[in-house]
């Protein structure tokens, strides 16, 4: 169980996000799956892979020891982000048909994590993320669209999709 939410961003929008959270949280983050059991996280925005894990600098400890091999695949581990260890990021995607959205989650079964600073470094993103977002879309759950991204997207340069490559109706914010 858990708490997520939705957004597209292209590498404005993301660099903006990272510098955000780096000043809020001074944020790490690492790739989800790695090659190593030494956990190695760099500055937020310094990681490239797509499927990332975020969390505040005084979690490193904490998110160091959740760093599990995978038994499917020798010499490769997850860095697991459950039981209020970190944040998953999965990043925005560009494929042939247009940008697919990423997503921040959260899980919420406390494992001897820190919940607390977790659950307002999501607020906190979320709120950062909403608030330069002057496009919505999807249906049951919202997908914020950053500010830089938005204005491609009415220019047509840009369109936001589902995985399957359908469109996303956007419609303006409400502020």
């Amino acid at each position: 169980m858990g708490i997520q939410f939705e957004f597209v961003l292209d590498e404005h929008d993301e660099a903006r996000l990272c510098a955000f959270m780096k000043e809020r949280w001074d944020a790490l983050c690492t790739g989800r799956f790695v090659e190593s059991a030494a956990l190695n996280a760099v500055s937020i925005g310094e990681c490239a892979d797509v499927e990332q894990i975020v969390f505040p600098r005084e979690l490193l400890g904490l998110v160091g020891s959740r760093v599990v091999p995978l038994a499917a695949r020798q010499g490769k581990f997850h860095v697991s982000p459950k039981g209020g260890a970190c944040l998953e990021w999965t990043r925005s995607t560009k494929e042939e048909s247009g940008i697919i959205p990423g997503r921040f989650y959260l899980d919420t079964q406390s494992e001897g994590g820190d919940l607390k600073t977790l659950r307002t470094m999501m607020r906190g993103i979320k709120e950062f993320v909403k608030k330069g977002s002057p496009l919505v879309g999807g249906g049951r759950h919202s997908v914020f669209v950053g500010e830089s991204l938005a204005a491609r997207v009415r220019s047509g340069e840009a369109q936001v999709v589902y995985p399957n490559g359908s469109l996303i109706p956007l419609e303006m914010a409400k502020k």
